[in-house]
């Protein structure tokens, strides 16, 4: 019983684990997109005032 009960929380937190990065995962490439976006913008001011 006692290896059973301790594969079952191991396979808990291993998908614990994975839902935490993949949150993390997401969000930071949300952020990314959104530096991308933000720089893209001031490039764009950039070439318009020369």
């Amino acid at each position: 019983m006692e290896p059973r009960q301790r594969g079952q929380s191991t396979l808990e937190w291993v998908i614990g684990a994975a839902i935490i990065l993949g949150t993390l995962v997401v969000g930071i490439m949300a952020w990314n997109h959104g530096l991308v976006l933000k720089m893209d913008g001031l490039v764009q001011q950039l070439t318009q005032t020369q």
